[in-house]
């Protein structure tokens, strides 16, 4: 289901595979899981849901994924070695979009069903919160690169940035979060190579 014409607002979905891989052992984005690379099948399922869809990476990674399928833009992130954040804030500066619609490359088993209840989530007291993120249903763990990032966040983003901060929590925590619950196990995210072992024997 396409939520941009769906909901009515500009959303681009933005693919984050900037990270430097150092415990996966290799660039991480490029790992196969079921045939494809992390980075191909995150951006085929963004585009399942939206329009436009963005990789954002850093400095040295461009080369890596320039060509992948289903790729119609690549940004580089701004300040490298930043982070996760640095990739946020260069699609927002690099995009004229309402939304955000973000995914981590490292999380495999996110489904369309969990992009679409991130995206149509009841609004709370009829207000769309400036962020609305995934945590595991079972578990609460919260996954905040799996998630709906609202313009209105950009220029305390790019502050945050700018002060040297780089953490992803100490950032949302200025926020009101409509937290919206996953099924069990789909955020489950690959650090080492034998993340992906296990899930691929799953």
């Amino acid at each position: 289901m396409n939520g941009s014409k769906a909901l009515g607002r500009s959303i681009v979905g933005v693919v984050l595979c900037g990270g430097k891989s150092t415990r996966f052992g290799s660039n991480k984005a490029l790992a196969l899981y079921q045939g494809r690379s992390l980075v191909s099948s995150a951006a085929s399922l963004l585009s399942q849901c939206v329009d436009q869809v963005v990789i954002s990476v850093g400095q040295t990674d461009v080369e890596y994924v320039a060509g992948c399928v289903h790729i119609q833009d690549t940004i580089q992130d701004k300040a490298q070695g930043a982070g996760p954040l640095a990739g946020i804030a260069a699609a927002f500066a690099s995009t004229s979009c309402d939304s955000l619609l973000v995914l981590a490359t490292d999380l495999p088993l996110v489904e369309e069903a969990d992009l679409n209840a991130l995206l149509f989530a009841e609004p709370i007291a009829g207000k769309q919160a400036p962020l609305t993120l995934g945590r595991d249903a079972q578990t609460q763990r919260v996954q905040p690169l799996c998630g709906l990032w609202d313009r209105s966040v950009h220029a305390s983003l790019e502050g945050y940035l700018a002060s040297g901060k780089r953490a992803v929590m100490g950032f949302i925590e200025q926020f009101q979060v409509h937290w919206i619950d996953i099924e069990a196990g789909h955020l489950t995210n690959i650090n080492k190579k034998d993340d992906l072992g296990e899930i691929t024997d799953r």
